[in-house]
């Protein structure tokens, strides 16, 4: 079971409802503990029968592991069942020298045993790691993108059975941040506290989160889509002065002016309100508001103005411009007419 290129962590799924045989070795590596974590648990639960799992598995951790117990781990024989599960964590942190022990295992890996190693970092010409890419299968683990993290909020609500809208998931990347540990948590928090509701709101969020971040950069919003350049460079000033990461209100500004696009868009096809909320994915309830800001720009302006967004994220992250007047700046860049910039 080779596979050249490392698998994504969202095609572990279909990867493992398929028919072919699965491969007996995995490295799942990479910067983002939660999804790391996440492959694991995916792949345990497939290998293993949750009623005789503690006779079938054993758990290492690189630093310290004993590379003798971890081989003869990998050669003994399953217990009351068809296979045994084999995980070490931080595998690069071991010694060179003791993972090279290990490739033997993986070059010809026991039929009733399945390997999971774990890394953050790994050198692919190294031996060991090597030996995993042309034997087994590897996962990467990125961290996602700004732009990736409202899908992902979306899909951890359905996995529970939930909806969550469009401006809650806009309030709950804003104050929470992009890191899917700590997203994740906050989730549960509002499953909780939502209990049978089937849909999540702004103000589900905004009473489990906090409101001050989330009701100022939606005031902003409203203020750039209403062209209220003077309020908007104001309140900019007064977000950033209050600690906000710039690179996150850049971040939610690219979301807010992608939806405007899309609203734009359809309105030229005559489709009907409640066919547009759905299209572009944004609550009904707001859907009004947003219509009448998309009707105030003409599509080469919001084009531009996330062009401009796109720049000054650049900017923030590789030049010594001072932050203050270049988000100041912004602020009245958007609100401005093309000719007036």
């Amino acid at each position: 079971m080779t596979k050249a290129c490392p698998m994504k962590p969202y095609d572990i799924h279909r990867y493992l409802q398929g028919k072919k045989e699965l491969s007996r070795v995995y490295l799942v590596y990479g910067e983002e503990t939660f999804l790391i974590d996440e492959t694991v648990a995916q792949l345990k639960a497939r290998f293993l029968d949750p009623k005789i799992t503690s006779l079938n598995l054993n758990a290492f951790s690189g630093k310290d592991a004993d590379i003798k117990r971890v081989a003869s781990s990998i050669g003994a024989a399953p217990m009351m069942g068809d296979h045994r599960l084999v995980i070490v964590g931080h595998i690069d942190q071991a010694k060179k020298s003791a993972r090279e022990k290990l490739i033997p295992y993986i070059t010809s890996p026991p039929k009733t045993v399945y390997q999971i190693y774990t890394a953050s970092k790994i050198n692919g010409r190294e031996k060991f790691y090597a030996a995993v890419k042309k034997n087994g299968m590897t996962v990467e683990c990125k961290p996602l993108y700004d732009n990736q993290v409202p899908r992902w909020i979306e899909s951890q609500f359905q996995k529970i059975g939930k909806k969550i809208d469009s401006r809650a998931i806009q309030q709950l990347h804003l104050s929470v941040g992009s890191q899917l540990y700590d997203l994740a948590n906050e989730i549960e928090k509002l499953d909780i506290y939502t209990q049978d509701k089937k849909v999540v709101t702004s103000d589900h969020v905004a009473f489990v989160v906090g409101k001050w971040r989330v009701n100022s950069v939606f005031d902003l919003q409203k203020m750039l889509g209403n062209r209220q350049a003077g309020e908007a460079m104001v309140l900019m000033r007064k977000i950033i002065e209050r600690g906000e990461p710039p690179v996150k209100i850049v971040s939610v500004l690219m979301y807010f002016y992608l939806g405007l696009i899309k609203v734009h868009t359809l309105l030229k096809h005559q489709t009907s309100r409640s066919d547009i909320a759905k299209k572009a994915r944004i609550n009904p309830y707001f859907i009004g508001e947003t219509m009448t800001r998309a009707k105030r720009f003409r599509r080469e302006e919001l084009e531009h103005n996330l062009s401009l967004l796109y720049q000054v994220d650049l900017a923030l992250k590789t030049s010594s411009v001072p932050v203050d007047a270049l988000m100041e700046r912004l602020a009245y860049q958007l609100c401005a007419k093309i000719g007036e910039r």
